[in-house]
Order: C-alpha cells, then sequence, then structure tokens
C-alpha cells in the first residue's frame, strides 16, 4: 500500500491530536481530559517523529561561534568568547 504525501500528514495529525485520557482507581473513573503536547508513549512512531524533528538542530558549539564571529566582524564585540 503506498501512502501519498496529503494521506501520511493526516496519519502523523491524527496521531498527535485529539487525544484524550482518563485516570481510573479503586474502581471510579476521572472526567475524560484532553492531552494538549507531546506523543503517545510506547509507540514506534513516537521516536521516528523525534528524530525527524530534532535532525536539523544545530550543535550549540558551532551555533556560538558562528554567532561570535558575525558579531566581531560588524564591530559588536571586542573579544570572542570561548564555546562551552
Amino acid at each position: 500500500m503506498m501512502l501519498n504525501c496529503a494521506h501520511l500528514c493526516e496519519v502523523i495529525k491524527s496521531f498527535l491530536t485529539e487525544r484524550t485520557f482518563r485516570v481510573v482507581k479503586d474502581g471510579a473513573a476521572s472526567l475524560t481530559k484532553t492531552i494538549k503536547a507531546g506523543e503517545p508513549h510506547g509507540t514506534v512512531l513516537g521516536p521516528t517523529l523525534y528524530c525527524l524533528f530534532t535532525h536539523d538542530m544545530p550543535n550549540p558549539s558551532t551555533v556560538r561561534r558562528e554567532m561570535t564571529t558575525q558579531q566581531y566582524s560588524r564591530g559588536q564585540s571586542t573579544a570572542i568568547p570561548q564555546a562551552v
């Protein structure tokens, strides 16, 4: 079965949105509440989406070096701080 991009986006959207939970203790159940953040735990898709989301995050030492170099070249810094 081939998934087109629009269908795949709908699958991911349904995986992350309109999820609910409730707590049951000693036979008594709480009201159902909506989950506003996060992803379902214990799934294969969760870690995959995390990897896709964080894959292009820059290395902090590289970002600091590039920002400092730009500031230095514009005369905004008198010394280039060391990366942490």
